[in-house]
């Protein structure tokens, strides 16, 4: 009857039909169409697309499974976007992830081992023998040098300068 005409190869039956044992191809009277080989199927129905096959599966509500390698130089994942050179935060600012390395985020929290010999970290400077800030220098070596130092408790020294005064192992002598 017009209208009601289908086309089909192999066993299928229907659009819809899911018995995994069947091979074939069906194309419906309104264009659906499905392409099976037992588990394997690509479907158009109704709008809507299904793909299964045994590395890739897209189902009806958009959700697409990969096992294997996925590459792209440009898109979108979950809220970030995806450059040849990096993935960021669709705000540009929150989060920068870069081919080169480079990490930029503005809520970090990170716990564990960080490792750095070079950096800058609240406005110190870190080098892989010392941090420093304009007023102050911890050296890797023992040696602290601060401007400003306000120090309180016991302080232990067998040698040294303390304003006109020298330490030695048993004394405190005026340099006057």
């Amino acid at each position: 009857t017009a209208g009601s005409e289908f086309f089909e190869i192999g066993g299928l039956s229907s659009v819809t039909d899911n018995d995994t044992d069947e091979r074939g191809f069906f194309i419906g009277p309104n264009g659906d169409m499905l392409i099976r080989s037992n588990e394997k199927y690509l479907r158009f129905n109704g709008g809507e697309l299904e793909i299964s096959a045994s590395s890739l599966t897209l189902d009806r509500q958009g959700n697409l499974t990969v096992s294997g390698t996925l590459s792209s130089s440009i898109g979108n994942i979950g809220g970030f976007t995806l450059d040849s050179d990096e993935i960021k935060s669709r705000d540009n600012t929150s989060l920068l992830l870069k081919s080169d390395g480079q990490i930029t985020a503005s809520a970090v929290s990170m716990s564990g081992t960080i490792v750095a010999d070079s950096g800058e970290i609240g406005g110190f400077e870190i080098t892989n023998s010392h941090i420093s800030s304009s007023d102050l220098v911890l050296k890797s070596s023992g040696q602290i040098t601060a401007s400003n130092i306000q120090l309180s408790g016991e302080i232990s020294s067998s040698k040294g300068n303390i304003g006109n005064w020298t330490i030695s192992n048993n004394a405190l002598k005026s340099k006057n």
